[in-house]
């Protein structure tokens, strides 16, 4: 059986608003950015982008797309000390319908099971690992139907979780 094309990163430029943009804070926040992440790709964000990407000899055009985000991911598993990123996955895996895991940014047990049932609804290997497959499949994919998890953690969907302002650092 054939697997379906990972989707396309997406691209974040200022003005953006949502959960690709919350993610992209966390991560940027990661790698030592001074951003707040609340979801909206203001003009603190804009320079965040800029600095990481001349740090790492990108294009630095505030406009954050694929060679970017290949850079800003990291790969990370269970017990992973690297919270900013963990919160990005963690309010990734809510948006795609796992709501029970919270963003204390400690890749736990919760965490763990979110990752497997994900990574098992659409066919991506590695196990709990995230890498960057798994997180372009986050970022780039749309929640929908397949998105909504089953078996042994089914849970409750409502409304997205509303964001918490977060101090920098």
């Amino acid at each position: 059986m054939a697997l379906a094309a990972l989707p396309a990163w997406p691209p974040l430029q200022k003005g953006a608003a949502g959960n690709d943009v919350a993610g992209l804070q966390f991560l940027l926040r990661q790698h030592g950015g001074a951003v707040t992440a609340h979801a909206e790709f203001d003009v603190r964000t804009r320079n965040a982008v800029i600095a990481f990407q001349q740090d790492r000899g990108l294009s630095a055009d505030g406009i954050v797309g694929p060679a970017t985000w290949s850079r800003l991911v990291i790969s990370i598993a269970p017990g992973s000390a690297q919270p900013d990123a963990v919160r990005a996955l963690r309010f990734r895996l809510r948006g795609h319908g796992h709501r029970t895991v919270a963003s204390d940014g400690v890749f736990g047990q919760a965490t763990t099971t979110a990752v497997e049932d994900y990574k098992a609804q659409h066919r991506l290997t590695g196990g709990s690992t995230v890498g960057a497959t798994t997180w372009q499949h986050l970022l780039g994919s749309a929640p929908g139907p397949a998105d909504r998890p089953h078996g042994r953690h089914r849970q409750l969907h409502g409304p997205a979780p509303a964001l918490r302002r977060l101090p920098p650092g």
